[in-house]
């Protein structure tokens, strides 16, 4: 397993090395030596501003499903959209490195989104 970017429960806001604004929640009592669900959620539409994933976050996603003891995490499109090859590659991309940093089950992976985000999930 890489070293992973975040160590400690809580927001964390942190950037890829090819560039990818991502905001990552861990559970509160995380633990590296345990397993948790993935929760990747894709923002709306708008003109994103740097880690405009968070409110989706925030506001939604979080407080939605906190019950799951999940690791969280929200990229911030940066190629117009999350249905075009650009967009899907990001995504594609941060999910690999989340999971070679963080001890994710990769079986129980959520993808989910809202309004343009929910269009990158299908």
């Amino acid at each position: 397993m890489q070293e992973p970017a975040a160590t400690e429960a809580g927001w964390h806001k942190l950037t890829t090395a090819a560039g990818t604004r991502y905001t990552l929640v861990l559970p509160a009592g995380y633990q590296p030596n345990q397993t948790y669900p993935l929760v990747l959620a894709l923002h709306y539409g708008g003109p994103v501003t740097p880690w405009y994933g968070a409110g989706l976050l925030e506001k939604i996603v979080e407080p939605g499903l906190r019950a799951l003891d999940a690791i969280m995490v929200a990229p911030d499109c940066a190629h117009g959209g999350w249905d075009n090859k650009a967009g899907e590659a990001e995504v594609l991309a941060l999910l690999d490195l989340l999971l070679a940093q963080y001890p994710i089950e990769p079986e129980k992976t959520i993808l989910t989104g809202y309004s343009m985000g929910g269009k990158g999930t299908w």
